[in-house]
């Protein structure tokens, strides 16, 4: 099966130090000029976290309009917080 995705199997520690260099590398996706760049820099991820088994999750923000009062999220899987600094919590 030629088709077929390997899937990694590695210690704790090396499996927290690819999460946060996924993690790194998804905040990196905001710095892309377009959304065309962004939304490949988040499928290497998406790919490289489904090798070696790890849960993603996510919560994009979106723009609203001023006379909307809560922010429509779309969630994903990721295995760690995004933090972004323009988003009033």
């Amino acid at each position: 099966m030629e088709d077929q995705i390997p899937v990694y199997e590695v210690d704790e520690d090396t499996q927290r130090l690819l999460e946060t260099v996924l993690e790194l590398a998804s905040l990196t996706s905001n710095l892309q000029l377009d959304l065309a760049h962004q939304q490949n820099v988040l499928a290497i991820v998406s790919q490289t976290a489904a090798r070696f088994n790890i849960e993603i999750n996510s919560i994009q923000a979106v723009e609203i309009d001023e006379k909307e009062t809560e922010p429509e999220q779309v969630t994903l899987d990721w295995p760690f917080d995004i933090k972004i600094s323009n988003i009033n919590e």
